[in-house]
């Protein structure tokens, strides 16, 4: 069992700083978004020329399904936390799914493409905030399936 615990620490570990960075963006980027949608996408223009917050997600996403993958076997042959681990799971597959239909075309749209007229950036931005809240939501469910996880896999070691 404690190797199982340590997995599922890992995993908490991974998804908390994807939780982490998700809240930020809902809240702080989010928010400049909505208050002043071209300055702000032009400011985020300027910036993605050097870094992306898509490189910190397209390093931790992986890594955080592959752990939680790992979980899902672990606990499946230790016959303990199983909905738990897959609730996780699933909740971060959905995630991705989430992001590569809904926010990268939006994402392409508004980093990308030749700027669009103020209203338009307006009306993706409040989309991607919307669709953002779905996925800080799965998550957050992600993260709390994996804490229940290990505590069930806590009370079942003692």
């Amino acid at each position: 069992m404690t190797g199982l615990a340590l997995l599922l620490t890992a995993a908490a570990v991974l998804v908390a700083a994807i939780l982490g960075a998700s809240a930020y963006e809902s809240v702080v980027v989010a928010y400049s978004w909505r208050m002043r949608p071209e300055e702000a996408v032009g400011h985020y223009r300027a910036l993605g020329t050097v870094v992306t917050p898509a490189r910190y997600f397209r390093r931790l996403a992986p890594a955080s399904q592959v752990t939680l993958l790992a979980t899902v076997v672990w606990s499946a042959l230790a016959g303990v936390a199983v909905l738990w681990t897959g609730t996780a799971l699933v909740a971060m597959v959905l995630v991705d799914v989430i992001t590569f239909t809904f926010h990268y075309p939006r994402n392409r749209a508004l980093f990308l493409a030749p700027m669009l007229p103020a209203e338009r950036v307006h009306t993706i931005a409040v989309e991607w905030i919307r669709g953002n809240a779905v996925r800080v939501t799965l998550v957050a469910a992600a993260f709390l399936a994996i804490l229940r996880a290990l505590w069930v896999v806590a009370q079942r070691a003692a």
